[in-house]
């Protein structure tokens, strides 16, 4: 089967407290919404922590993905939610492989806050 793509409509972030029962090693996590639902999360594990494979979590109606990242990725994962659209989950349902990223672009776009201000 080939990847699939899902536009990501919105997001939700949490930061984990240390010692925060059943979070072991966890330093965030996001939640990814498209199509009312919330229907992926990132997690992103301290450095040393033992990271489990990605998962599929079947719900009613749809799949629930979720995606394991390293702690060092967090930062990344947020600039492209934050900065980028459309932004895109790509899931391949065989190897439960995952990617968060954008389409095609042009160069230059400069889809940043630090754009200057039209004057």
């Amino acid at each position: 089967m080939a990847w699939k793509r899902y536009e990501v409509d919105s997001y939700q972030v949490r930061i984990t407290a240390q010692h925060t029962p059943g979070y072991d090693g966890l330093v965030a996590f996001i939640y990814l919404n498209w199509g009312g639902e919330r229907r992926a999360t990132l997690w992103f594990y301290e450095e040393g922590a033992e990271i489990r494979a990605n998962a599929e979590i079947p719900r009613e109606h749809f799949v629930e993905h979720y995606a394991r990242f390293k702690a060092a990725q967090y930062a990344g994962c947020i600039d492209v939610l934050r900065y980028e659209r459309p932004v895109y989950f790509y899931w391949d349902p065989d190897t439960l492989g995952a990617f968060l990223g954008t389409a095609d672009e042009p160069v230059g776009d400069r889809e940043s806050p630090a754009e200057p201000a039209a004057n």
